[in-house]
C-alpha cells in the first residue's frame, strides 16, 4: 500500500469506499471564495470548535478521501490546503506531516517530522505551519511548499503532548518531564519569550482569548496567563495532581476544562472561579450562550450555566 492515496468519492447509493484511516472534506461548493480558515485544535485558536465559513451550507456531500499510512491529526485547512499530521511509524521519520489540495485531496507538498515516539501536532499562521514534536522540537516551515524556515529545541522539558496554538506572532504550547512548563515563542525567530511553571505539562494545547492564555492538567489544575509575557492571572487548584490534561474551551467568558479523575467545569475565564459543571467525553463545541457536547457517540445541546445534563 502507498504511504499516501487520495481518491475522488462516487456518492451514489450502491457505491461506498471504506478506508481505515482517512480525512474527508465535506462540504457544498456555492460560489468561488476562500474558506474560513481552520488554523489549530478544535478549529480556532479558542478552541470553541465552531466554523463560521457561510459558504457551508447542508445538504453537505463528501468530496474525496485521503488514506494515510497511521493515525491522522486534526486537519488545518487555510491558503486552499488540508494540512495533517499522520504516523509511518515504524518507517522513519514516525511522523509525517502533509500538505492536501483542498479541492482534490492530491498531495502538495510533505516533510518528514523526526521525533522518538509517534507525536507531532501543528498550527497555522500567516502562510506558516508550526509543527511541535514529542522531543520538544518547534519548527516552522512555509506553507506553501513546506520550506524550512527555522527549528528550535524547546529548553527544560522532555515530553511534548500538547498541541501548539498560534496568534498575533506568538506560538503557545507545553511540556512536561520535571513538573511542566507553558511556553511563548516568537512565532518570526523560534526564540522562546517566556515560561511559567504548571502541573504538569501534558496534553492541553493552550486556548486564547483577547486577554489570556488557558491550560489544564489533571484534577482540573487549571491556569490563565498573561499574553506573550505568561504573567500568571489565576489558578485554579484542583484537589490533586499528576499527569495528563484536557485542552479547554473558551467562549463568551467561559472556559470548558475536562478531567477524568473530577468532573468537567465550566469557570469564570476572569477569575478562574466555578460556575458549574457539564458532561462530555470529547472536547465541547461551544457558541454563545449554548454549548454542544458528545457523550457515548451522541451529541447533546445544552447551556453554559448547565450544572447536569439537560
Amino acid at each position: 500500500m502507498p504511504l499516501f492515496e487520495a481518491v475522488p468519492v462516487d456518492n451514489s447509493p450502491m457505491k461506498k469506499i471504506a478506508v481505515a484511516l482517512f480525512i474527508a472534506i465535506v462540504t457544498v461548493v456555492v460560489r468561488p471564495a476562500l474558506a474560513a480558515k481552520s488554523v489549530a485544535y478544535q478549529i480556532n485558536i479558542a478552541h470553541s470548535g465552531v466554523q463560521t465559513d457561510t459558504n457551508l451550507a447542508p445538504p453537505y456531500v463528501q468530496k474525496w478521501a485521503a488514506t494515510f499510512p497511521g493515525a491522522v491529526s486534526y486537519p488545518l485547512v487555510a491558503d486552499g490546503l488540508v494540512f495533517v499530521t499522520a504516523v509511518t511509524e515504524p518507517a522513519q521519520p514516525h511522523v509525517t506531516l502533509y500538505a492536501l489540495d483542498s479541492q482534490t485531496g492530491q498531495l502538495v507538498w510533505s516533510r518528514g517530522v523526526p521525533t522518538t515516539f509517534d507525536w507531532a501536532n501543528a498550527a497555522y499562521e500567516n502562510g506558516r505551519i508550526f509543527v511541535l514534536n514529542y522531543n520538544g522540537v518547534l519548527t516552522a516551515c512555509n506553507a506553501g511548499n513546506g520550506t524550512l524556515i527555522w527549528s528550535k529545541q524547546l529548553p527544560n522539558q522532555n515530553a511534548f503532548t500538547s498541541p501548539p496554538t498560534v496568534s498575533n506572532g506568538i506560538v503557545y504550547t507545553g511540556g512536561a518531564g520535571g513538573g511542566g512548563t507553558v511556553y511563548s515563542v516568537d512565532a518570526a525567530t523560534g526564540n522562546v519569550l517566556a515560561t511559567n511553571f504548571v502541573e504538569n505539562g501534558d496534553e492541553s494545547s493552550p486556548a486564547l482569548s483577547a486577554n489570556s492564555v488557558f491550560v489544564s492538567y489533571a484534577c482540573n489544575q487549571a491556569y490563565a496567563f498573561a499574553p506573550v509575557t505568561l504573567l500568571a492571572q489565576w489558578h485554579h487548584n484542583g484537589p490533586c495532581e499528576g499527569g495528563g490534561g484536557k485542552t479547554t474551551v473558551y467562549e463568551s467568558g467561559r472556559l470548558f476544562t475536562r478531567d477524568v479523575v473530577t468532573s468537567n467545569l465550566i469557570l469564570d475565564a476572569s477569575t478562574g472561579s466555578q460556575l458549574g459543571t457539564y458532561n462530555a467525553t470529547a472536547a465541547p463545541a461551544a457558541r454563545g450562550n449554548m454549548i454542544f457536547a458528545a457523550i457515548l457517540r451522541m451529541i447533546f445541546q445544552m447551556p453554559q450555566t448547565a450544572s447536569r445534563l439537560l
